[in-house]
Parts: C-alpha cells; structure tokens; sequence
C-alpha cells in the first residue's frame, strides 16, 4: 500500500511539473488531456485502495476461520483420544460387583433375640486382560465388622488355555479346598469352618474336563514355633463337565495344614492352642498355631439336571492336632424355575461339624426362596434354624434361629 501512496505523489508531481512546463504552455487541449488523464489515474488509485482494504478484510476472515477450524479439529482429536481410551477399556477391562442389604430377625443359643437392617456386602470387582497370555483380577470388598475398605481378592493369571492346557496363578485368592458352593445366604458350615484365603502361588493343567493343581502358602501354623517360612501347600485333581442337558462336577482336594484355613485359624489360634484346662475346645486370640500340621482331606460333586440340582461335600481333618480332629459335610438341594415370566429358585440346605464345640454349631438347616424381579435385582428370603453342641462337648445344648430378607443388585 505504501508504494501505490508513492506512485500517486509521483503522479501529482509529475502534473506540476508539466502545467509548468515551457513545452506545454501554449497548448490548452494537451493541458486538459493531461489533467483527464491524471484524474483517471487518482479514481484507479481509489478503487485499488478500496479493493485492497477489502481483500485485507476477507484475508483476515479467512485467517480466523481457519483458527476455528484448527480449534475443532483439536477438539475432535481429543474427543477422538478420549473414545479410544474408552473403547480400549470396554475392549480389555471388565467390570462387575454386587450390592446386598439385608434386613432380619434372629434369637441366638443364649435366647436373646435381635433385629437389623444391614448393608452386608459391598463389592467391587474388575479382571483386566491386555493380552492373550496374561490377566490380572481385583476384587475390593467393604468390611461391614471394621468399616473399611479392603482387598478381598487380588491375583495374576499367566497362561491362554486355547493354546497351552497350562497356567500360573499368583496373588491372594481362596485356594481350591472345598467347593463352598451354594445358593443359600447363609454359608453352610462346611464353609465357615474350611475355606481358606491366602497368598499363594499355584500351577494348574485343565484338558478335556479334567483339571488339576498344586499351590503353595505361607500360612498361620508354624510347625514347632521354627522360622516363619513357606511350608504349606496344597492341590486338587477333578473333573467338569457343562452342557444344554446337564451340568457335572467332582474333585479331591488336599492341603497339608487344615488348621490354616480362616474359620480355624480365627477361632483358636493362640499360645494355649485348641483346648481349654477342662478339655472343652476355647476361643483364642488369632495368632501363629505353633502346632504340628494336621493334613486335611475334601471331597466334593455337584449334579444338575432340568432345572434341579444337587450338592454334597465332605471335609475332615487328617490327623489330631491336641486331640482335635475337626470335620464338616453340607448336602443341598435345589430347584429352579419360571413364574410369571420371573426366574425362581427353591433350596434346602443342611450342613454339620464334628469335634467343634465351642466355637460352631453343630448342625444347621437352611431354606431359601429367591425371585429375580429383573436382570440385576433379585429378592431372597431365608429361614435358617442351627443346632448347638451338648454342654458335654463344649455347647450349650440350645438351638438358634434367624429370618433374613436380602435385596441384591449385581452389575
């Protein structure tokens, strides 16, 4: 725009110089052709000014759209970023939990009765698998006795059983002694005398149904009060199989200390061991069992058919540890079917110990029927009737009973 101002001025002085120039004095025609001229020149130079003004105008709208442009295609990148991670979690992460509260009645063996209104399990779980050899499973669990939130279960699977009828599993889980299977709210005894939680390591082989593992822990009991060290372990062989008609299942299960499992453990261990200076078995504090391991022994099968099913297990210790040898067995029953487009299930349950006075009842039954009122959300009622231990064995002789109505919702 500058050089255009200079041109103009050029041409101005230009128009002077010729109106006074002796050459042109005398011819008034070439005088006015040249003042034509010049005008000419001055209305062009105007346009130009006027076009150019508005191509700067149109260059700086463009500039800014192309601005806008960039600053949604930023957007979009982003968006885009963020719907790749998040199809990258649906793709590899799975997620699921349960919510359960419960609301009951119940009158224990000393007669006194109660009722409440529970949250009884909070749950989150999540398994995530970045790849075909390698997975790894967390489950985070509310504890309603402490109120906290703890891991309840946490453990890496190493292995692709389409590949290789092999695998590792490492971390915190239940081991597999016992099957605790069940359809009741309630665990059956066989559960809360036997199941066993802890830090193990375990090689497994499954082909055709048939399954087999060996694991290894470092449990409570601590054989002679010697060095804190990895001496216990375990393993199962079994066989499983699932089809439209019919679902099987049966395993045994062996662990070379039955004291380590977590109703056990936190029932008597302690300094003065399992029996009391009466001969009666006592509650102690949780603490390392300096005790000789007593191996334990499970067996189990599971039988499903047209909407019925059955379940049997018995568990024993091996041997006696201070004239202990604790045993448990469950047998239940169960029938599902439709009602009113709604999924229900019947079931009745019976489960006993042996040698456990003291510290688990005796025997218990227990009846269930549950609804599912959608997908998710289902509805539980139980009655559950225990029976404990003569006086003789370390009991009161007395017998217990509870109602429960659970709502659970699992996602």
């Amino acid at each position: 725009m500058k050089k255009i101002y200079q041109t103009t001025a050029l041409a101005a002085g230009m128009l002077c110089m010729v109106a006074t120039s002796p050459a042109f004095a005398g011819s008034a025609s070439d005088l006015e052709t040249m003042k034509r001229q010049m005008q000419e020149v001055i209305v062009q130079n105007q346009q130009l000014t006027k076009r150019i003004a508005e191509m700067e105008k149109g260059l700086k709208m463009q500039e800014e759209k192309i601005a806008e442009t960039s600053d949604l295609r930023a957007s979009q990148t982003e968006l885009d970023e963020g719907n790749d991670l998040s199809n990258m979690i649906s793709k590899y992460v799975s997620f699921g939990g349960a919510i359960e509260v419960e609301t009951g009645w119940s009158e224990d063996f000393d007669g006194v009765s109660s009722s409440s209104i529970d949250l009884a399990t909070a749950e989150f779980a999540f398994e995530a698998q970045l790849s075909d050899w390698a997975m790894g499973v967390m489950a985070i669990e509310w504890d309603g006795d402490e109120d906290k939130i703890s891991i309840d279960e946490a453990f890496i699977n190493v292995g692709n059983m389409d590949e290789v009828p092999v695998y590792l599993q490492a971390g915190r889980y239940i081991v597999p002694f016992g099957i605790y299977e069940g359809n009741t709210i309630s665990d059956p005894l066989t559960k809360e005398v036997f199941e066993t939680k802890e830090d193990a390591v375990m090689v497994g082989f499954e082909s055709n149904g048939f399954y087999a593992n060996a694991y290894v822990f470092n449990g409570e009991t601590n054989e002679g009060g010697g060095d804190d060290t990895i001496e216990h372990f375990g393993g199962n062989l079994g066989y499983r199989l699932n089809n439209d008609d019919m679902a099987f299942g049966t395993s045994i299960d062996l662990v070379n200390s039955v004291f380590d499992s977590d109703g056990l453990t936190d029932a008597f261990a302690g300094s003065d061991g399992f029996m009391g200076d009466d001969g009666i078995m006592v509650e102690g504090d949780p603490g390392s069992l300096e005790s000789d391991y007593a191996a334990g022994l499970a067996v189990h099968a599971i039988f499903g058919m047209g909407g019925f099913g059955i379940i049997g297990e018995y568990i024993t210790a091996l041997d006696e540890v201070d004239g202990v040898e604790p045993k448990a067995w469950q047998v239940e029953g169960f029938y599902e079917m439709e009602i009113a487009g709604k999924g229900v299930i019947f079931s009745l349950g019976y489960s006993e110990t042996d040698e456990l006075g003291g510290v688990f009842p005796e025997s218990r039954i227990a009846a269930v029927v549950g609804i599912g009122l959608l997908d998710e959300l289902g509805l539980t009622v139980e009655y559950t009737h225990d029976e404990d231990y003569d006086s003789s064995e370390g009991g009161t002789d007395e017998s217990a009973d509870a109602v429960t109505v659970q709502l659970a919702y699992e996602f």
